[in-house]
């Protein structure tokens, strides 16, 4: 036994000092993850003020857990669709977190009103069906594939290594998933007194299940809008009715720093000696002395990348302190490049700031942290966190500059204007053609012409397609989910309302319908029940939501 550890006495050494790394470096990535912002009321709801803290743990910090947990079962989609409700549509970042905060609050109000409390039995279970925290299969299987059986030791390097860097806590995973769970039920609860026809049903059942034969003939827009030259005065005309929809975007500029660590110069290796010539205790002894060289390149590292971590989590302590004013005289006392942006947008960001934070640090890429900054109330409110990038490496900025969206000015916009004067005028142009094609072929039909004769008479080219259902493949450039719709509930020999796309409208004429036969109907109508009803129910809690939403005074104060 001696013998066999004598044996690996180098690679025991690397071991213990790999362990000690990382309980050096333990924390070191969460050392940096206070907020530079000061106290006060960051939003208000019905006149009760939240913190800047309540906003990042009931809204922003949640709202980025939600969507890292995209697992593809069910429960994962349940998490992705409660993120997606409370975010309203909306675009940008800053507000999505802001609304999924203003209905999180208000939905848990409503579980109090509606009695929805989910057990811990329950989300416990809601936890353990994620496929993000199942074992996953043996190599060579197929990618995302999992065993099905929860994998505690994933869940629980979750729940140390990443969560903790949301500034949350399994306290709060719980309390969100708590909270899905409860959307789900309230949402129940909300569409329970909707009723769906069976018949109704039915009939949607088997109009989507026919097989459909068509004419169709094409019109292409582009030709109308090459036909299209408007003058400035006709754009500046059109210009003054659009004009508050065109604004520019949102400019900063930031000083930042990249801080890294500066590692001890490592020796090159000696060259080693012939094995032959070795004995086995100089064959040993070479690999323990490499094995020693390369602990000490480990503890080294982890030294310089810990003490790097510390100065910098000094320095945002002590600018912390001085609400931001000595920030200049801090990088002068550092070792730490300042560097100074001009003006950019989000489609103008500088190479060095288009980074994502290192996979050891939670956060948006950091344009997207930096565009969130402002200039106050807080004096702290134009700085950033450190956030961890490149290897090992941290970053820090202020915001020195701040331009509002404005609307542009006609000349600014004008490549735009004209670009949708051409279209909305050619759509135009489009349909009057389409209505005056459409009388025309109509009255040779009642003259006894058939559709393909009538499209012939008037300059178009007639496809026969079909038969086909909704899913099939078309071809000369048609898509059957456009045609079929249209089609489904025009009786043969009648024409279907002209298709409009971005590219061409359609004149279609319908030759046949016929429902296909199918054993399976009853199942199919059961399905298209389960499916209106959860249809009812979510446009009911969407609507609700919405209500409650508009009702209650939500003040920003974040930009005061």
């Amino acid at each position: 036994m001696i013998e066999n550890i004598r044996k690996y006495t180098g690679l025991i050494i690397v071991v213990i000092v790999v362990l000690l790394a990382g309980f050096i470096m333990m924390g070191s990535s969460d050392i940096l993850s206070r907020s530079a912002g000061g106290g006060g009321d960051f939003i208000q709801i019905d006149g009760r003020g939240y913190s800047q803290t309540d906003f990042n743990k009931i809204g922003r910090n949640p709202l980025n857990l939600a969507q890292s947990l995209r697992s593809f079962d069910e429960n994962g989609f349940e998490i992705m669709r409660f993120a997606s409700t409370l975010v309203s549509g909306a675009q940008e970042e800053e507000t999505q977190a802001k609304n999924f905060f203003a209905c999180r609050v208000i939905l848990q109000e409503a579980f109090d009103e509606f009695g929805v409390h989910p057990s811990h039995e329950e989300i416990e279970a809601f936890i353990k069906s994620l496929t993000s925290f199942h074992v996953r299969p043996a190599p060579g299987s197929p990618p995302g594939s999992t065993t099905g059986e929860f994998d505690q030791v994933a869940y629980n390097n979750f729940i140390d290594n990443f969560i903790g860097r949301l500034g949350l806590k399994e306290s709060d995973l719980q309390a969100l998933i708590s909270d899905v769970i409860a959307t789900g039920k309230l949402r129940d609860i909300l569409g329970e007194g909707l009723t769906v026809s069976r018949d109704f049903a039915e009939t949607t059942s088997i109009v989507n299940s026919q097989q459909v034969e068509v004419s169709a003939s094409p019109i292409e827009i582009e030709s109308f809008r090459e036909a299209i030259k408007p003058s400035d005065e006709d754009l500046k005309a059109f210009w003054e009715d659009v004009k508050d929809g065109y604004m520019t975007e949102q400019r900063i500029k930031v000083s930042y720093f990249i801080a890294a660590p500066t590692y001890p110069e490592t020796t090159p290796e000696e060259e080693a000696a012939d094995d032959k010539e070795q004995t086995d205790e100089e064959k040993q002894a070479a690999a323990d002395a490499k094995a020693k060289k390369e602990a000490q390149e480990i503890e080294d590292k982890a030294k310089a990348d810990k003490e790097l971590a510390i100065a910098v989590d000094s320095f945002v302590n002590t600018l912390t302190d001085a609400e931001g004013a000595n920030f200049d005289s801090l990088i002068e006392a550092s070792d730490w490049e300042l560097v100074a942006t001009d003006w950019f947008t989000r489609t103008t960001v500088p190479e060095a700031l288009k980074i994502k934070p290192r996979a050891t640090s939670v956060g948006k890429p950091v344009a997207d942290q930096l565009f969130a900054l402002t200039t106050g109330p807080d004096a702290l409110a134009p700085f950033s966190k450190a956030v961890a990038v490149g290897d090992n490496q941290w970053l820090f900025a202020r915001l020195d500059g701040l331009e509002e969206p404005r609307v542009k000015t006609f000349d600014e916009a004008k490549e735009d204007i004209t670009k949708r004067y051409v279209d909305e005028k050619a759509d135009e142009a489009l349909k009057k053609h389409v209505n005056e094609l459409l009388a025309t072929i109509k009255e040779s039909i009642a003259a006894g012409k058939s559709f393909t004769e009538a499209a012939e008479g008037a300059g178009l080219t007639a496809t026969d397609l079909g038969p086909f259902g909704p899913s099939d493949t078309l071809s000369d450039g048609f898509t059957a989910g456009e045609l079929f719709t249209p089609a489904s509930t025009v009786n043969p020999g009648d024409l279907a309302e002209p298709i409009y796309t971005e590219k061409q409208a359609i004149i279609l004429a319908v030759k046949k319908r016929q429902v296909v036969k199918d054993d399976n109907r009853g199942q199919q109508v059961d399905s298209e029940m389960g499916r209106l009803a959860s249809d009812n129910a979510n446009r009911a809690f969407d609507a609700w939501l919405t209500q409650r939403l508009n009702n209650a005074e939500v003040r920003d104060l974040s930009k005061r």
